[in-house]
């Protein structure tokens, strides 16, 4: 393996050694910093992001997950323009490019009966963001595949500094904000720390830099076994070896278990816990000992039930279920289109079943988001992105075991990327781009082996023709669509800066015009005419300093953009009620009642 890696990077010397070398680094930062700053929710148009004035204040916080698609296309530009075409040598990993740049393409069907472009913009930018990160993984390890080694200490090293933020976070973090949020509330006049704001506030459970902790334990699962073999292998090069191994690899364990024990995530353990009995039965023992573990099975069994019955599982569980039903109806009344994006959202409110006021953007189920909302091509789609690792993992596992070796690199990726995807079947991680990156950066380094498999010279000037197409694609989507997002977020998020008073004291709140509202508003409107967000923020502003008649406008400008929101409906009713115009009132409130009969609020 040495002298291979050596080879390849004395051919590399003779050409491109900076621009390589910096092209290497880039890549490396960006995989460790994906954890802390691309741990967002994406695809959430509503919700005004954070475009800070100074560098620091960027160094410190979390970055819009619509940043992922411009910094992934732009390394994808870099790497095509210092490496030629790859040379294809790693069947199975350019099968999964394909699949999930297939998957990409696929999102296109989404908009066609999508009621508010805004969603179907995002994802479709979120998916090219995510296959143009994988193509310039591929790109650079299929002709550098001992490079994947520097790729697994990034993931490493990423993963353990978003626990040193997690540990933060139980032991300062938590009370910095309560108290931080309690003081704007005193200096700004506006109590606003109350209902889901307030619970969320006041729970313990980590998130580190990832916007939900849920997310975080996917993280966590995903990596874990990849951490362990790592630490494993650096102590095995301490003297003594046995010693090192003893000494390093429980702390590193310890800490991604306390980590992930913080999180709360049910579902995540029992994934791991799933993967670990799957690990059991394909490694070798006695045959005693396989059948005393397979004998423990009911009895874990009534324990997960047992805590799931005591604990806050039963109404989760049958809210998720609520989720997937609504989905696979979504499914069968739009086969070849779905439903659209975002309009999971929209008709969930309309046809659930269960008695709240909860409506989520997402099925939390990567299958069936697709399925509901792209259709069959995006069911087929995200399934084989999703199996073929799994199918593919699990035999290079089973032929590292007949080589007894028990703690492979493969097996600890095909442990963690098992994990992740069924994780995956019951949360929203394809709308995370740090957990998404680094999964396709793992499934990269285990399918990029140390043989090179013989490319066939037949058909070569389509396959290159083929893929440059794909490459000026995913450019394409990423740096002009993607560009546009970013100016797009960067109006909406100054527009929201002068309408919320929450984080302003009372002089500053006092300060904000119509004028200036109504000016950044117009800068809003001319990046994204589609958007209905603007609109609406801009009439919640005029509603707080009088204004109902412009506020009625502004929102009936936003119901022409999303016209199946009832919330927007709602507000109507509220501003034409408080002006005596009853018969309008009356005809919006219906409308609201319509698309989500079961909220009390309606």
């Amino acid at each position: 393996m040495g002298k291979n890696k050596k080879k390849n990077l004395n051919v590399t010397e003779k050409k491109l050694p900076l621009f390589l070398y910096t092209l290497l680094l880039t890549e490396l930062f960006i995989v460790f910093i994906l954890p802390m700053k691309f741990a967002s929710i994406s695809c959430l148009p509503e919700v005004a992001m954070l475009y800070p004035d100074t560098v620091f204040e960027w160094i410190l916080i979390s970055w819009s997950p619509a940043l992922f698609p411009v910094v992934s296309g732009v390394l994808l530009l870099i790497t095509a323009l210092v490496l030629p075409p790859p040379e294809f040598h790693h069947r199975s990993a350019f099968i999964i490019v394909l699949i999930w740049a297939a998957l990409a393409f696929s999102s296109f069907i989404g908009i066609i009966n999508a009621s508010c472009y805004d969603y179907a913009i995002y994802e479709i930018v979120h998916l090219f963001g995510i296959a143009a990160f994988l193509l310039s993984a591929f790109v650079l390890l299929d002709r550098y595949p001992d490079f994947k080694y520097l790729f697994v200490i990034a993931i490493i090293a990423g993963t353990l500094c978003s626990c040193f933020e997690g540990i933060y976070q139980l032991t300062a973090g938590f009370e910095e904000t309560k108290r931080f949020a309690y003081q704007q509330e005193i200096s700004s006049g506006i109590k606003f720390v109350t209902g889901n704001f307030q619970s969320r506030l006041y729970e313990r459970r980590v998130f580190a830099g990832f916007s939900l902790c849920n997310s975080f334990a996917a993280h966590i699962i995903l990596t874990l076994p990849l951490c362990i073999w790592g630490i494993w292998k650096f102590a095995g090069n301490v003297e003594p070896p046995r010693l090192s191994k003893a000494v390093f690899t429980p702390p590193v364990l310890i800490l991604l278990l306390i980590m992930l024990y913080f999180t709360g995530s049910r579902a995540a353990v029992l994934s791991l816990f799933l993967v670990i009995f799957l690990l059991f039965i394909i490694m070798p023992m006695p045959k005693k000992l396989r059948i005393g573990i397979i004998a423990v099975i009911p009895l874990l069994v009534c324990a997960g039930l047992a805590a799931v019955y005591f604990g806050r599982g039963i109404s989760s569980m049958s809210v998720r279920l609520d989720y997937s039903l609504a989905a696979i109806k979504m499914f069968l009344q739009h086969p070849f289109a779905g439903t659209g994006w975002g309009d999971f959202f929209h008709d969930y409110m309309r046809i659930k079943l269960t008695p709240t006021d909860e409506a989520p953007h997402d099925t939390h189920n990567m299958i069936l988001t697709f399925a509901s909302q792209v259709g069959f091509a995006g069911l087929l789609l995200s399934a084989a992105a999703l199996l073929f690792p799994i199918w593919l993992g699990l035999k290079k596992t089973i032929a590292r075991i007949r080589e007894k070796d028990y703690l492979s690199l493969d097996t600890a990726i095909f442990a963690g990327w098992t994990a992740w995807a069924l994780h995956s079947l019951s949360d929203i991680n394809i709308q995370i781009p740090a957990t998404v990156a680094t999964a396709l950066v793992m499934l990269m380094i285990m399918t990029v082996g140390d043989t090179r498999q013989q490319t066939s010279t037949e058909f070569k000037k389509i396959r290159l023709a083929s893929w440059y197409i794909l490459i000026l694609s995913t450019l394409l989507v990423t740096l002009w669509q993607g560009g546009r997002l970013i100016k797009t977020e960067h109006a909406f998020s100054a527009l929201n800066n002068l309408c919320d008073f929450r984080f302003k004291t009372k002089e500053e709140a006092v300060t904000i015009t119509p004028e200036q509202v109504n000016s950044a508003l117009k800068k809003c409107t001319d990046l994204s005419p589609y958007s209905p967000f603007p609109w609406a923020t801009a009439a919640d502003f005029m509603i707080s300093h009088g204004l109902p008649f412009q506020a009625e406008a502004y929102y009936k400008e936003a119901v022409k953009r999303s016209p199946e929101r009832p919330s927007f409906y709602y507000r109507l009713y509220l501003i034409q009620f408080n002006q005596g115009n009853f018969k309008d009132a009356g005809e919006n409130l219906k409308k609201a009642r319509e698309r989500f009969p079961l909220n009390k609020k309606y």
